[in-house]
């Protein structure tokens, strides 16, 4: 497959957002808050110039500008919908593809990313297993997810049931962060989970009511805050190496 500038592969849409995430708070804006969260993956993956880079969930495109920084050799965009471009330049070699099944012909990867989009994703165990696959034996992939506390009320399952088919959180995602280490680590040599909670959920539900919602559905925004403010719900970043 030749490879295109992203300028050839995104479509712009001029309503659509560049970001798409619960953002990383406090922020001036909700584009702030996102790119800063995109920001902390970054810092934590630390790609290397010439890398072979996949990013897993790119939405509408807004993290090509911070890609660009990094001078991958190559960097694989899964997204089914079609991104928007950014206005400036992007000087890198990108392809885009419509599911992690096409991104295999692309593999292996040195660094893996996933902004705000892992719970999107099929089981964890499911989706641990493909990505180290597509890993490098040095590789790294770095995430963020929710998780949920340690100690549940008995009502939180039931809460956790409503509010899961508006937020599209697939079921199996709701793990403690230790469950989760234990199943990260049958496929990761070093796993590690960063608390974020405060900083990306509970400032979502502080400031959603400011967004603009003409481009999000506000039923899915309410319902998103609604789970943010749950006391039993946390968020994490998280970092994988395939090997020590």
């Amino acid at each position: 497959m030749p490879i295109r500038s992203p300028e050839e592969l995104l479509q712009p849409h001029q309503e659509s957002p560049l970001w798409g995430n619960l953002g990383l708070w406090p922020a001036p804006s909700y584009e702030k808050a996102c790119e800063q969260l995109a920001s902390w993956h970054f810092h934590h993956l630390a790609p290397e110039p010439g890398e072979r880079c996949l990013e897993v969930g790119m939405g509408y495109g807004g993290s090509l500008k911070l890609w660009r920084e990094f001078k991958p050799g190559l960097l694989v965009g899964v997204e089914p919908r079609a991104p928007k471009a950014p206005g400036s330049p992007l000087e890198l070699p990108f392809i885009k593809e419509p599911s992690l099944e096409r991104a295999k012909a692309h593999a292996p990867y040195q660094k893996i990313l996933i902004v705000d989009a892992f719970y999107h994703l099929p089981p964890p165990a499911q989706s641990l297993l493909a990505l180290k696959n597509l890993l490098t034996p040095k590789g790294t992939l770095v995430f963020s997810s929710v998780f949920v506390a340690e100690r549940l009320s008995p009502l939180t399952p039931f809460f956790l049931h409503l509010v899961r088919p508006l937020t599209n959180i697939h079921p199996h995602h709701f793990m403690t962060e230790t469950d989760f280490a234990a199943l990260a680590q049958r496929y990761f040599a070093t796993v590690r989970i960063f608390d974020l909670t405060s900083e990306v959920l509970r400032g979502f539900a502080e400031r959603y009511h400011d967004f603009p919602c003409r481009h999000l559905s506000g039923i899915k925004i309410r319902q998103t805050a609604r789970l943010a403010r749950h006391p039993h719900l946390r968020y994490g970043g998280v970092l994988c190496q395939a090997s020590i």
